[in-house]
């Protein structure tokens, strides 16, 4: 067994510090083999190898082949990917068991119902990015709560979906129309999936709301966006979301809050890595928050360039434990990401700070690249999901005015054609300098083991068919 690293697709490459112990060599049987092995939760290497959070689902992917000593490439057939919590103290609160469980009450008590919103047999047009959108309406009687969603997948071409909320009753529902068309009143971001998302479960004290009710809506559009790069013709997509949905409320409504940079110019045929601006979103927009807000997951998004994004956090002039980052972005692998710090908030008077930074383009791509919806543009944001949810503040971007660097702070509703001025004196655009602070330091790591291996720090894996060489990476 070795302890390997890779940053690009190319052969794993050994890591100088071996962090794992094989403990029992494979066992094979006609259609599988078990084995286990052990590594430190927290290894103290932080260029090459991932910490194992408690309680935390992460990715994992895997390949095996039948070069016995040696890796190569093990073709595309075997291969694959999962969603695993690969520690949990039994002493701590398992946030995601009892979120699973309090779905599962539901279902047991015949509370939970399913929603599904897809499209109606569309021929994906054979450019390489469309958008589509299509309006609906969902169950409105009273206020209900979204407790879990998932993808709906009919199509390999679905680059990523998202659900938007209407303010306003759309003119008709059913209909598919080109997203550039769509209407202001339907900007709310609320759900989403992206490539590596499976299951989505909130916690138990959150729901997203729909029908009645403050910060309820009932009208949205489902925009999903087909990247179709190779022109194929004739194929046909119903893709969607499907909602589980209940009417026993919890305590909290989930909100989400949009962090990012829109302003960036990547070079073509650049060997460096670049870089944006830190995004700040001043203290000027975080004090409008009516509360603090706990934050549930990011959500760091990129396309095919993206190499990290991370969200830092000021507070009272000292920068405390970041928010998230994703070291290594692989557009295949998003998912929610848990803050870094349990039960982390945003609090009012809070910076934050994003930045994203993306690959040489060196043999990659001759032109530029600029923030844009095709996936050949690229993005940089960060979705905070969070709880409760404040219904007039939707994003905080600043833009990259060096003498007078601003911030937008509010909701495409509100900003909607009003005039520098009107957005300045509602608040709606405010200063955004770059703050002075005393940088966070991280407490000396040491490395951290599972006292006793049976209470979940072995790993144990169990794969189809007999496997000679085998390689797993945790994302």
């Amino acid at each position: 067994m070795s302890d390997s690293f890779s940053t690009t697709t190319a052969t794993p490459i050994a890591d100088s510090q071996q962090d794992v112990e094989l403990l029992t060599a494979p066992d094979s049987a006609a259609n599988h083999t078990v084995f286990t092995f052990m590594r430190p939760l927290k290894t103290c290497d932080p260029d090459n190898d991932h910490e194992i959070k408690e309680g935390l689902s992460q990715h994992l992917i895997w390949a095996y082949g039948s070069s016995e000593g040696s890796l190569n490439y093990h073709g595309p057939k075997t291969r694959g990917n999962a969603v695993a919590t690969l520690f949990h103290d039994p002493s701590s609160v398992d946030t995601r068991a009892e979120s699973l469980q309090a779905v599962q009450a539901l279902q047991a008590a015949s509370e939970l119902k399913v929603f599904e919103i897809q499209f109606p047999n569309v021929t994906v047009p054979p450019a390489h990015t469309t958008y589509l959108c299509t309006h609906f309406q969902v169950p409105a009687d009273r206020k209900y709560h979204v407790v879990q969603y998932e993808a709906i997948l009919t199509t390999k071409l679905v680059h990523h979906m998202i659900i938007y909320g209407c303010v306003d009753k759309p003119k008709s529902f059913g209909d598919l129309y080109e997203c550039a068309s769509m209407s202001p009143s339907c900007s709310k971001f609320t759900l989403a999936w992206a490539p590596g998302i499976g299951l989505n479960v909130l916690p138990k004290e959150v729901g997203f709301p729909f029908g009645t009710g403050t910060n309820a809506l009932r009208y949205f559009s489902l925009q999903i966006h087909y990247n179709n790069p190779n022109a194929l013709s004739n194929i046909i997509d119903s893709s969607g979301m499907r909602l589980f949905y209940t009417t026993q409320l919890r305590p909290n409504d989930m909100g989400v809050l949009i962090l990012g940079d829109t302003n960036f110019n990547i070079s073509g045929n650049d060997p460096s890595y670049y870089s944006t601006q830190w995004n700040v979103c001043p203290t000027a927009c975080t004090k409008q928050f009516p509360t603090n807000l706990t934050i549930i997951n990011n959500f760091f998004h990129m396309h095919m360039l993206g190499q990290n994004s991370t969200t830092r956090q000021i507070r009272d002039g000292k920068e405390i434990v970041p928010l998230g980052a994703v070291h290594y972005y692989d557009f295949n692998f998003q998912g929610g990401l848990a803050p870094f710090q349990k039960g982390a908030v945003i609090s009012p008077d809070d910076t934050l700070l994003t930045k994203c930074a993306y690959i040489p383009t060196l043999n990659v791509r001759s032109n530029y690249t600029v923030f844009g919806e095709s996936t050949e543009d690229e993005m940089c944001f960060n979705f905070l999901t969070y709880y409760p949810a404040m219904p007039d503040i939707e994003f905080c971007l600043s833009g990259d005015n060096a003498t007078n660097p601003q911030a937008a702070c509010g909701n495409d509703l509100r900003i909607g054609n009003k005039t520098r001025s009107q957005l300045e004196k509602e608040g709606l655009l405010v200063p955004a300098p770059f703050p002075v602070f005393e940088e966070y330091k991280a407490p000396v790591c040491t490395p951290s083991f599972v006292v006793n291996p049976k209470l979940s720090g072995i790993v144990t894996m169990g794969l189809s068919l007999g496997l000679v060489a085998l390689v797993v990476f945790l994302l």
